[in-house]
């Protein structure tokens, strides 16, 4: 579980600068959708390594998604 938290805290600013970029209707869709379709994906992995990719990338559309509701 820890390990969503590595990608978390490194794409947490970068997410919000995109934000600044792009509208946030159309990013907070786009980062809610691909967190959906990871968050499922881990259901279908067959080994750690896959299960880890998998957490990393749910940390980086993670750390878009929380700030940009708040």
């Amino acid at each position: 579980m820890s390990i969503v938290f590595v990608t978390y805290l490194a794409f947490e600013i970068p997410s919000n600068l995109v934000l600044k970029k792009i509208t946030p209707s159309v990013w907070i869709a786009f980062i809610t959708a691909m967190w959906g379709i990871i968050a499922i994906c881990q259901g279908f992995v067959n080994n750690y390594a896959g299960l880890i990719v998998c957490r990393l990338l749910l940390g980086a559309f993670e750390a878009g998604l929380f700030p940009g509701l708040t």
